[in-house]
This record gives C-alpha cells, sequence and structure tokens, in this order.
C-alpha cells in the first residue's frame, strides 16, 4: 500500500472498482476503494439491482453475516442472488409493495444499509425509502442521469434522522 493512503490500512477487508474481479490482490488508486466492515451481523441489508455487481455485493454482505434482502425486476436474478446467500427475494414489481414488504421483513424499521446498484433514478428513490433512520445509503450503481464528471462511482451518505417513519 502506497504511503500516502489514508483511512484504509494493510489487512482491511474492501470492495474496489478496479479491473480484477474476485481479486484477492489488486492494484488502483485508493479514492476507488472502500473499507468494507468487519461484520454485518444482524443487520437487514437491501440490495437492489442483482446484475454482476449486486450479486458480489449479495456475497460479501451474507459472508459478513448480513440478513440479505435481494431486490430486481428478473426473476433469474433473483435466484442468483439466493444463490449468493441472499435470504429474502422481492420481484420489483409495485414500489409501494416493496417498501411494505421490507418494512415488515423488518419489523418496521427498514433497513440499516441500502446498497443501490442499478444506476438509475427511480431504484435510488426506492433506495432511500427503504433505508431506517439513522441507515447508510451506498450508491454503486453509474448514474448517468446526475453525476458529475469525475465523481466517484461509489459514494456513501449516512441518512441523517428527519424523524420517525409512519
Amino acid at each position: 500500500m502506497g504511503a500516502e493512503v489514508q483511512g484504509l490500512a494493510v489487512g482491511d477487508r474492501v470492495a474496489t472498482m478496479f479491473q480484477r474481479s474476485y481479486a484477492a490482490f489488486d492494484t488502483g488508486p485508493a479514492s476507488q476503494a472502500v473499507r468494507l466492515p468487519d461484520s454485518l451481523a444482524g443487520q437487514h441489508v437491501a440490495i437492489i439491482g442483482i446484475g454482476i455487481f449486486g450479486a458480489i455485493l449479495t456475497r460479501l454482505a451474507s459472508d459478513a453475516g448480513a440478513h440479505v434482502i435481494a431486490i430486481s425486476r428478473r426473476r433469474n436474478s433473483l435466484e442468483v442472488a439466493r444463490r449468493m446467500g441472499a435470504v429474502e427475494l422481492i420481484p420489483v414489481e409495485d414500489h409501494w409493495a416493496i417498501i411494505e414488504q421490507v418494512k415488515a421483513l423488518t419489523g418496521g424499521e427498514f433497513c440499516h444499509r441500502v446498497i443501490e446498484a442499478v444506476g438509475k433514478e427511480w431504484p435510488l428513490d426506492l433506495a432511500a425509502e427503504l433505508t431506517r433512520v439513522r441507515g447508510r445509503l451506498v450508491i454503486a450503481g453509474y448514474h448517468q442521469d446526475g453525476a458529475a464528471p469525475g465523481q466517484s462511482a461509489v459514494v456513501e451518505l449516512a441518512r441523517a434522522g428527519c424523524g420517525e417513519r409512519a
């Protein structure tokens, strides 16, 4: 690791946007690496969009102990998510029905973390609805409909408490 890298240490588990998928070792700019928590045990993590990236994120979250809720419009993608460790599978059919399903699955608290891996506005809006107060919304999809040039493809936002949900 380069001497100028801050916020990461040798041995940290990270997710990257580098070249090699599933690599144990790789090189690239530190700005494209996100440190992963040591454990997600007991946390509900929703992943919206189960393409190759969403499938990898499902495996990472599942391996870290999370209760993964996979949300995708394609049924075959949901089966991939199950094989990668998702516990709950929700097909994209109705925006409000998805919110109600996640609310029921989480005891009304919604998700500790929600990862949006589609790259479109509607799934991002849904992701915000599924994130609990003081939860984390991770934007992992490439948003061509609003990202500024040079903006990082992975941005993590802390949801500030704005009051309780109904």
